[in-house]
């Protein structure tokens, strides 16, 4: 939804088409933007194919999705990925794939190198506070591994921040990720149903994980 979004703000005399799960409705259009499952609908329609994160959930190792991506398309496939799997890197060597490397992101900001900190979980809730404090110009963004995690995490960081928690169960999803980034100052805690496809440009982001957390 947001990619269609998105395109339809740099095409804007093009018809952009969002099909995925509750919008199939329209399935037509100049341009469309949808989640693997639905390329069942689209049988040679494509001229170009562009797959996001083919070497990632649910796409990877699914060969049911990997023959539809095929079929769908009756011209050239582009796979965008940070981070290609043997497959992709197999195909790049025996050279039935051109592989073009950017090194630069669009928003052409540096890409953090994270560092592991670890200690007991007192220290980290501290560690995590001063983080907070310390990007407070900015969107904050907190992942955790558990469902369970993120609701303890958001309740607690409730009582200090303008915080919302984002997971698989949440159910107005779509409503709490635009309340978020219409606020400059707000944090999100998150699983990572939330880490793939979000725009980080502005954001700044915590990894929690157990007894260690990645900055």
């Amino acid at each position: 939804m947001e990619v269609a979004e998105r395109l339809q703000q740099y095409f804007m005399t093009a018809s952009v088409v969002p099909v995925c799960q509750g919008h199939t409705a329209v399935s037509d259009g100049d341009l469309i933007v949808c989640t693997t499952h639905q390329l069942y609908r689209y049988h040679e329609a494509f001229d170009l194919l562009i797959l996001d994160e083919p070497d990632a959930f649910p796409f990877r190792g699914n060969a049911v999705l990997h023959g539809i991506a095929k079929t769908s398309c009756r011209g050239h496939v582009i796979y965008l990925t940070a981070t290609p799997d043997d497959e992709l890197k197999e195909r790049i060597k025996n050279g039935s794939l051109c592989c073009l490397t950017l090194n630069q992101r669009p928003h052409a900001k540096p890409i953090p190198v994270p560092v592991i900190h670890t200690g007991p979980k007192l220290i980290l809730v501290m560690h995590l506070l001063r983080w907070l404090e310390r990007h407070d110009r900015h969107p904050r963004m907190v992942f955790v591994p558990t469902i369970a995690a993120a609701k303890r995490l958001g309740w607690f960081l409730s009582f200090l921040y303008d915080c919302s928690v984002c997971t698989s169960k949440t159910e107005n999803r779509d409503e709490v990720i635009l309340a978020f980034r219409q606020k400059p100052h707000s944090v999100i805690v998150a699983t990572t149903v939330l880490e793939r496809g979000s725009d980080g440009a502005a954001c700044r982001y915590l990894c929690l994980s157990g007894r260690s957390w990645h900055l």
